[in-house]
């Protein structure tokens, strides 16, 4: 029985073009266009090129036709899924980034409310020198204590920075305070009173204020 003229139509409309052609080396550029798709389709199987060609001589460009169709979509697939890991690793390393970034925020801010009050108790044994034995004594250890606290508050500015993506400019206040705090430390076991003490007043000042510039505005 021969198959009806509108059948025979529908498949010859959903045939593609390029398929119709006679099998072989008659129509190269179809044979050429369909081993590349094959191999795009079957590549993920670890299949070699020689087993496509080999694979081509039994079949025919119509099935080779469609097999590129079935590549191209499996390529569009595997590409669109690439994309959306890339995309979401990206997202991921920005959020880390970020709550990296306010960590480090929050340590300095905390670490120069540490440094101001530091800064006073420091007055306030300045003050117990002369009404305590013991004054001396209490001074020297709480001025050790703020050189470390120093130095802590100028490696949380640098952190702030550097991984933290914040800015810089905590940075050269925090090293002037460390430098300064050291340097009065100096004069006072020189016993250059006339020295240390407006050192000290300006060391509290420099500190409040750097305390007024980290919670005023953010560090990014």
């Amino acid at each position: 029985m021969r198959p009806a003229a509108g059948c025979s139509r529908r498949k010859r409309f959903l045939t593609p073009p390029w398929s119709r052609a006679q099998p072989g080396p008659s129509n190269p550029w179809a044979a050429g266009t369909c081993i590349g798709g094959a191999y795009a389709a079957i590549a993920p199987y670890r299949v070699t090129a020689a087993d496509v060609a080999a694979w081509r001589g039994s079949r025919t460009d119509e099935d080779l036709a469609w097999l590129c169709v079935f590549g191209a979509i499996i390529a569009t697939v595997r590409a669109e899924a690439l994309i959306t890991r890339t995309h979401r690793r990206k997202i991921m390393t920005t959020h880390q980034h970020v709550a990296a970034s306010s960590r480090t925020t929050q340590a300095l801010r905390a670490v120069v409310v540490l440094h101001v009050v530091a800064l006073l108790f420091q007055a306030v044994t300045a003050g117990m020198l002369l009404s305590s034995p013991g004054g001396r004594a209490l001074h020297m250890s709480s001025g050790i204590a703020l050189a470390v606290i120093g130095l802590l508050h100028l490696v949380v500015a640098v952190l702030v920075w550097r991984p933290g993506g914040g800015s810089a400019r905590f940075i050269a206040p925090a090293a002037l305070l460390l430098v300064f705090t050291i340097v009065a430390s100096t004069l006072g076991e020189m016993g250059a009173k006339t020295l240390h003490v407006p050192l000290g007043v300006l060391l509290f000042g420099g500190g409040v204020a750097q305390l007024f510039r980290v919670l005023a505005r953010p560090a990014a």
